[in-house]
C-alpha cells in the first residue's frame, strides 16, 4: 500500500506537525495489518515541500473583474441572465466552461453565497479567472472580458478592474500575453494549467 501526501497549496508549504500527522496515520494503518511503514525522513520531505512552494509561488495568478449593476436587482433574475448566456453551476457560484467542460473562469457573489440563497437582491458580481486551474487559451483574459462586456449590458452594469477603472473592449490584449507566458511557464514546470497536478496544488 503507498500513501501519497501532498506537498504544497495554497495554504503554503507541508509543515513538520502536518508530515507527522501524515506518518502518525501511516502507523495506524501499519499496525492494523501487521505491516512495517518505509518512508523518507522529515527534513528532506519538509526541503522538498519548501521548493515545490516557491515554485508554486512563482507560477500563482488570478484575475477578476466586477460587475458593478446600477441597482439591486433580484438574484433569481441575476442567475436566469448569467444561465441564459451559457453560465453553468459550479458550487456556490457559476462558470464558463470550455468545450472539455473544464471552468475557464467563474461568476460569484461578493460574500460568496448561492445565487438563490435568501430573498435580498444582488448588487455586485465577481468574475475570476484562476490561471493555473483554467485551461490554457491564448485570449483567456480576453474572453472574460468579452462575457463580462455581454453580462454588464444585459444587467445595465458596469464592468470595471481591481483597481475600480472601468473595463473596454480591447484593453485585454496586454494581459493575454503574460498569461500565454505564464501558462507555458506551467506546462515547462510539469503543471499544466487545469491538470490534476494542478489542481491539487492550487487549491
Amino acid at each position: 500500500m503507498q500513501l501519497a501526501v501532498l506537498l504544497a497549496n495554497r495554504d503554503g508549504a507541508l509543515s513538520a506537525i502536518e508530515w507527522s500527522q501524515a506518518w502518525a496515520r501511516a502507523q495506524d494503518l501499519a499496525e492494523r495489518f501487521d505491516a512495517l511503514v518505509e518512508g523518507p525522513e522529515q527534513q528532506p520531505v519538509l526541503d522538498q515541500a519548501a521548493r515545490l512552494d516557491e515554485v508554486c509561488a512563482a507560477l500563482d495568478m488570478q484575475v477578476g473583474l466586477t460587475l458593478i449593476l446600477g441597482c439591486a436587482q433580484p438574484a433569481g433574475e441575476v442567475l436566469a441572465i448569467a444561465r441564459e448566456m451559457g453560465f453553468v453551476h459550479d458550487g456556490p457560484g457559476l462558470a464558463w466552461m470550455s468545450d472539455e467542460g473544464i471552468a475557464r473562469f467563474t461568476l460569484a457573489r461578493p460574500d460568496g453565497a448561492p445565487f438563490d440563497a435568501g430573498v435580498g437582491g444582488v448588487s455586485k458580481l465577481n468574475l475570476l479567472l484562476d490561471v493555473p486551474c483554467s485551461p490554457s487559451d491564448d485570449r483567456a483574459f480576453g474572453r472574460m472580458v468579452d462575457v463580462g462586456l455581454d453580462l454588464a449590458s444585459r444587467l445595465r452594469a458596469e464592468l470595471v478592474d481591481d483597481q475600480g477603472r472601468p473595463v473596454h473592449a480591447g484593453a485585454d490584449e496586454s494581459i493575454d500575453a503574460r498569461l500565454r507566458t505564464l501558462y507555458g511557464h506551467l506546462d515547462q514546470s510539469g503543471l499544466r494549467s487545469a491538470s490534476p497536478r494542478a489542481l491539487r496544488v492550487f487549491s
